[in-house]
């Protein structure tokens, strides 16, 4: 080959070799909507931070205030799902988890660490006591049902992580494992096993729960204030961490938890930080798809503004963990109510009534 040929091959290898790492689609988000429904009847905006599919033609609702279940129905070919069925469940007081189970019976979790099961009627067929064998309980609960932290279920194991109650188990959290598995057993519960220990610097940042999701036999998890993913494999219990490589990303101050007393420290810290809320995978296409909200650059309308108040964006990346595409959407964080995956077809975006209280819109996703 002529030495000014193989020159010219070099230099062609060498342009391809080095695309930028951050040519990624920017798109609006709203530009993948495949679908749209309603949901009419709405008690109380709460109602919709526990949604869960059933089937194509029911959706059920659990309300943290009033622990009440509501049943909506499809309406004939109209795209509205109607309020068909609502009572009151046991027991009484804040129940921080509600979750779905496979064979699509319920189960909640009280703050006395307390799973209960229920029937079809939705009487407690089950009660099972969290605190033994769980050393970290002494100090935590479990929490699930929240927008980004199910309660997760492979077999007859559950999945989940955990917060601490109060500032006097703070530093304890941060010493325990981000995901516990255990069994329910008769009355008591056994724990299987812990994994993904916390980054050491994760006490120095605000909101240090993990948002996660399942796929195949794989836990993946992020944390609000790093750009990385941590993959769990529960086969191999093999572990490991993969860079995003966000071109948005910018890493948080620390936090002072004693001046987050003050709401107006709050605020400020909320305002101007990165923060990453929740992670989703497509098992149809692979993908992944991760919230999150930039710090602000400009003035935001309201009394007390916080990072719910600003734009809503988020990532698509591949199954090799490449970023896709980013979105951006046209509405904001706080006015997202739950996110719904539903089987088959997508993640969909609920998203309060502006004009009518009682009925909630859900925007399908593809991604």
């Amino acid at each position: 080959m002529y030495p000014h040929l193989f020159f010219c091959l070099l230099i062609v290898i060498g342009c391809s070799c080095s695309q930028p790492e951050n040519s990624a689609e920017e798109i609006i988000a709203e530009n993948n909507i495949i679908d749209s429904f309603a949901l009419n009847g709405i008690a109380a905006r709460c109602e919709l931070q526990s949604l869960h599919y059933l089937n194509d033609s029911s959706i059920l609702s659990f309300n943290q205030e009033s622990n009440e279940v509501s049943l909506y129905t499809l309406k004939n070919e109209s795209k509205t799902f109607v309020l068909s069925q609502r009572k009151s469940i046991a027991p009484q007081g804040y129940i921080p988890a509600f979750f779905k189970l496979q064979d699509n019976s319920f189960c909640s979790i009280s703050t006395e660490n307390k799973l209960y099961k229920y029937d079809k009627d939705w009487k407690v067929s089950d009660t099972t006591n969290l605190n033994l064998n769980f050393p970290h309980l002494k100090h935590s609960y479990l929490i699930g049902c929240w927008k980004s932290m199910p309660v997760l279920q492979s077999g007859d194991t559950l999945i989940s992580t955990f917060a601490y109650g109060g500032l006097n188990d703070y530093l304890t959290y941060f010493k325990e494992p981000a995901i516990t598995e255990y069994i329910p057993e008769d009355t008591n519960a056994r724990q299987i096993s812990s994994y993904l220990p916390k980054p050491a610097s994760l006490k120095h940042f605000m909101l240090p729960f993990p948002r996660y999701c399942y796929a195949g036999n794989t836990i993946y998890l992020i944390y609000p204030c790093f750009d990385s993913l941590y993959i769990y494999n529960r086969y191999s219990k093999s572990a490991h961490t993969v860079a995003l490589k966000n071109k948005n990303y910018q890493l948080p101050l620390p936090f002072d938890y004693v001046k987050g007393l003050d709401f107006s420290y709050l605020t400020q810290y909320e305002l101007h930080n990165f923060c990453y809320k929740a992670i989703y995978h497509n098992p149809l296409s692979g993908n992944f798809l991760l919230f999150y909200v930039s710090p602000a650059t400009t003035t935001i309308a309201g009394a007390n503004p916080t990072f719910d108040d600003q734009p809503l964006k988020a990532i698509v990346i591949n199954k090799d963990y490449q970023v896709l595409q980013y979105w951006k959407f046209k509405f904001n964080y706080s006015d997202i109510t739950n996110q719904l995956y539903i089987p088959g077809k997508g993640l969909s975006l609920a998203r309060h009534g502006q004009d009518d209280f009682k009925k909630t819109h859900f925007y399908l996703f593809n991604f």
